[in-house]
């Protein structure tokens, strides 16, 4: 014997929710922008801590080859040695949007003050992802990186100071 559920029906009552016709689609597109706007921020995270990552090993890379050699009379490298050390470390960026530098310096920071060898660079990263380029004004996103390693050979003349950072 099968039990039957019966419900008694009003007549002229609608069956579910009255007045929230609609409500859905409306929930979902709110919901489906955050959502959307949350996965663009964490790619164009990803992006910029790429770029930090590949920039800061490239420099750090570069100040490494050119501390025991720069300015050195035998087997000596030059500020464009080390530059192309660091394009070179950064293989597989946009060269046009990497641009490394470097140059010997007096730090000022330490006592005695040691002469180092200064390499920064500048990473723009595009923005990319879509609803990120209204929070951040400045499209290219600039990255700026700076690695000091203490020279080993010493420079004759006087250095530069080394800026503050």
């Amino acid at each position: 014997m099968r039990l039957v559920a019966r419900t008694a029906l009003v007549p002229g009552a609608r069956s579910g929710r009255s007045g929230q016709r609609g409500t859905t689609i409306v929930e979902f597109t709110l919901i489906f922008t955050l959502f959307f706007m949350i996965i663009g921020f964490i790619v164009q995270g990803a992006f910029l801590f790429n770029a930090w990552l590949v920039s800061t090993n490239a420099v750090r890379e570069a100040a490494r080859l050119g501390a025991p050699c720069y300015g050195r009379q035998v087997n000596s490298c030059t500020a464009s040695d080390v530059v192309q050390v660091a394009r070179n470390a950064a293989a597989g960026t946009n060269p046009n949007v990497f641009t490394p530098s470097a140059a010997a310096c007096l730090d000022t920071t330490t006592t005695p003050n040691v002469q180092t060898l200064r390499v920064t660079a500048t990473y723009k990263v595009p923005i990319v992802a879509p609803f990120v380029d209204r929070m951040f004004p400045q499209n290219p996103i600039p990255i700026y990186v700076e690695s000091r390693m203490r020279l080993e050979n010493e420079q004759s003349g006087t250095l530069p100071t080394c800026p503050k950072t």
